[in-house]
């Protein structure tokens, strides 16, 4: 993975910027805010899996979104524009 992430001059993360966050990620803050985040989402949006998102229009009406391939629904939910590959 360090690899992937590090390699050519389009670099996502520096060497040391990969190192810093995979250490981060190991601690006990960081895990229980994963924990805190993880078990609002079961209990207040009813989350079952990953990607799981939650859509906050401004009249505090929400929905929630299961899978990566939602992501036109949530715009439709949004009344937002969604690009489709034939607007790309």
């Amino acid at each position: 993975m360090r690899t992937v992430l590090t390699q050519g001059s389009d670099a996502v993360l520096t060497s040391s910027q990969f190192d810093r966050y995979i250490a981060a990620s190991q601690s006990k803050e960081v895990k229980d805010a994963l924990m805190a985040v993880t078990t609002k989402a079961v209990m207040e949006y009813g989350a079952f899996g990953a990607p799981w998102m939650v859509c906050f229009k401004a009249d505090a009406q929400w929905q929630a979104f299961f899978g990566s391939d939602r992501l036109e629904q949530m715009a439709y939910y949004l009344n937002a524009r969604y690009p489709t590959q034939a607007h790309l």
